[in-house]
């Protein structure tokens, strides 16, 4: 079970074709504990209730073509540039994060996030959201802010739209605390991943810099365990894999890596208001 899980403790990702070893040859069940043998066939019978529900809800499954279209080239480099980690792998700068379908459905700012880890350090991870867009960043601050912005040369870059880059943010000072991302790489610029910058000089140039306010972050140990439980996905890139999308692409930027790495069952895992609130009934 632990291996057809993908080695997750609590939100199962299916294993990497070739590593799984096989089931247990033999699982004792200790009858004596009558108690905990009644509290496991409650919650069996409450999780068969639920997905009976749960198909009732999801739509019907498209019907494969025998005649597919080739993958579009954006598609086929993600597959190509790609891996999927363990998740005894540790994180590191540039590593990418996931979210399992159902993992955070209480959290709307990592709900089906993609993140990228920009900060590592002893004990705690930083990382940015990279698909959740918000309002143009001019409306966002406030005049003073706006003044300084402008100030600091960045007048062609207000009108483009605001990430928000996770739940953690300092609202006081917003100018100082967005992160600005681009495919350039800027003398000065911290590389994050293949065709994924942050930073830099000549930033005005820029016109596609895309600002990020807010970010992500763990303990090490609760990243570490949160891995484990298959809250998230680790991948690496080893080539650029379109982690900018243009705005009106970047909600199915989750769904696109899921595909590309074979998580196909992310992607088509059924979502909406009537799904979401079933799934959370069950959670609670």
């Amino acid at each position: 079970i632990w291996h057809l899980s993908g080695q997750r403790a609590e939100f199962a990702v299916p294993p990497v074709a070739g590593t799984a070893r096989g089931l247990c040859p033999a699982l004792e069940v200790v009858t004596s504990y009558e108690d905990d043998l009644a509290e496991l066939q409650r919650r069996l019978e409450a999780l068969q209730v639920f997905t009976h529900r749960l198909a009732q809800l999801a739509p019907a499954p498209l019907t494969p073509s025998s005649h597919a279209a080739p993958a579009a080239p954006a598609a086929q480099r993600r597959r190509e540039g790609l891996r999927m980690l363990q998740p005894g792998d540790k994180p590191e700068v540039g590593s990418i994060l996931i979210a399992h379908p159902m993992s955070c459905i209480f959290q709307p700012d990592l709900d089906r996030a993609v993140i990228v880890i920009d900060e590592v350090h002893p004990g705690h991870v930083r990382g940015l959201v990279l698909n959740k867009p918000g309002g143009i960043l001019m409306e966002t601050l406030k005049p003073e802010e706006l003044e300084r912005a402008k100030e600091a040369g960045l007048s062609g870059l207000l009108h483009n739209r605001l990430y928000l880059g996770g739940d953690l943010m300092d609202a006081e000072d917003l100018v100082n605390h967005v992160r600005w991302l681009h495919s350039s790489d800027l003398p000065g610029a911290q590389r994050l991943a293949p065709g994924l910058h942050c930073g830099g000089e000549g930033l005005a140039q820029l016109g596609a810099a895309r600002p990020v306010l807010g970010f992500a972050g763990w303990h090490q140990d609760q990243l570490d365990l949160e891995l484990e439980r298959g809250v998230w996905v680790h991948l690496r890139a080893h080539s650029a894999v379109g982690l900018l999308p243009n705005d009106g692409d970047a909600e199915t930027l989750w769904n696109d890596l899921a595909e590309a790495v074979g998580l196909s069952s992310f992607s088509s895992f059924p979502r909406g208001p009537e799904v979401d609130q079933l799934i959370k009934q069950h959670l609670d």
